[in-house]
């Protein structure tokens, strides 16, 4: 496993095109119309960052992260903490308030990773059904208690 590092100002159009290269990289032609894919190896056990769209095409480079069992995070769950932090100065949360719901998040990517891994999907798909549920959930408890 390699260690754990931080990046610190990242260009991250730069950092998804570079990784969209390593991941859809191909060998020489085999025969007319296909190709084999090359073993890449990277240095890297996570992808997860704030910005925006990690991956520059999700669809096709979560599962090329899956199979190659680099974890991914989605940005947007990631950055929960700061929608969590505004709807609580919005409702006249405590601080104390907000921090504890934004540090569900670390439960929440738990339950995506588990969920992930007991589909055998990518976790940004597992990601996107646990936010449909809730908005699901939301909308049901939305209609109930309006007044």
């Amino acid at each position: 496993m390699s260690q754990l590092s931080t990046v610190g100002k990242c260009d991250c159009s730069m950092f998804r095109h570079r990784l969209s290269k390593a991941l859809l990289r191909q060998s020489p032609k085999t025969s007319p119309g296909r190709s084999r894919r090359r073993f890449w190896t990277s240095p890297l056990d996570i992808v997860a960052g704030a910005a925006n769209n990690q991956l520059a095409r999700g669809h096709i480079h979560g599962p090329a992260l899956h199979e190659r069992d680099i974890l991914y995070a989605p940005d947007y769950v990631i950055n929960a903490g700061g929608f969590i932090n505004v709807y609580g100065e919005l409702k006249d949360w405590t601080a104390d308030r907000s921090k504890w719901k934004a540090e569900e998040i670390y439960g929440t990517f738990l339950r995506i990773f588990e969920l992930a891994k007991a589909e055998g999907t990518p976790p940004d798909v597992a990601a996107n059904k646990v936010a449909e549920a809730r908005i699901l959930e939301a909308r049901h408890l939305q209609r109930t208690f309006h007044t």
